[in-house]
């Protein structure tokens, strides 16, 4: 039995009370914190926020595009869609078919575990010095 490397780490107890409600997955809340925090460089060179994208919009978008995922029961997909529209649209993914791919791609990729949508924002934020307010995820 294989574990994560991060299995012994002690983590905060609001972490520790999401991740028990949730596992390594978005709800809204955390979502939309995530959202909240993507920037991209304009044309003018300046950072500019990254208008979020809704569950419906990716919904939309996907099965505009003929997409139907077997993993879609969190906000993990819509995360994907997110990252993908702020820091590889429009030079690496040109367009709403590419992104809906992409989302595809990432959501049921066979060689990483379904975590992967909220381990990759965690530890970019863990990168980045960012505080993340677990307990604002919390519904009680």
């Amino acid at each position: 039995m294989s574990f994560p490397l991060d299995y012994m780490d002690d983590f905060p107890k609001a972490m520790r009370r999401y991740l028990k409600y949730y596992g390594w997955h978005f709800n809204k809340a955390a979502y939309d914190f995530a959202a909240s925090l993507m920037w991209k460089q304009g044309p003018d060179g300046k950072k500019q926020r990254v208008a979020p994208l809704s569950k419906q919009e990716v919904d939309d978008l996907l099965k505009e595009n003929g997409i139907t995922l077997e993993n879609k029961g969190n906000y993990d997909y819509v995360y994907w869609a997110m990252q993908c529209r702020a820091d590889l649209m429009p030079d690496a993914i040109e367009d709403a078919r590419h992104q809906a791919l992409y989302v595809e791609r990432m959501t049921e990729d066979a060689d990483t575990t379904d975590e992967a949508a909220f381990r990759c924002f965690y530890i970019k934020a863990v990168g980045s010095g960012t505080p993340v307010p677990f307990e604002d995820f919390l519904d009680d």
